[in-house]
């Protein structure tokens, strides 16, 4: 169950009959993850990769993608290499204004007693 709740949760695989997709959570210092599946009848190499990291000369993608967009099986020979390019890392906080205003904490010791 952890490895499907890894997949799943953090690496964002989404498995349909016959469809995936891939919308990774990843911590800001991964500027990739690559995975390996076998499902229906075809062996699946997935590359996704942050905006703005270098290609891989090593991987050779048969497919490209964006972040989140659906791949039919159908579409892909028996073994594939698909790219997946990630979003730029986000860096700012979101907008107050979404969330109410946000309250300023006290950081300093005296403030746990």
């Amino acid at each position: 169950w952890l490895h499907r709740a890894a997949l799943e949760n953090l690496i964002g695989l989404k498995l349909r009959p016959g469809q995936l997709s891939l919308s990774p959570c990843l911590p800001a210092h991964w500027p990739f993850v690559e995975l390996t599946l076998a499902v229906q009848g075809r062996v699946i190499h997935l590359r996704w990769q942050r905006a703005g990291v270098a290609d891989d000369s090593a991987f050779r993608a048969d497919r490209e993608l964006a972040e989140g967009e659906v791949l039919s099986f159908s579409e892909l020979p028996p073994t594939s290499h698909v790219l997946v390019r990630g979003s730029a890392l986000q860096t700012a906080l979101p907008d107050q204004r979404q969330f109410g205003q946000i309250p300023a904490f006290d950081r300093s010791l005296d403030a746990i007693k």
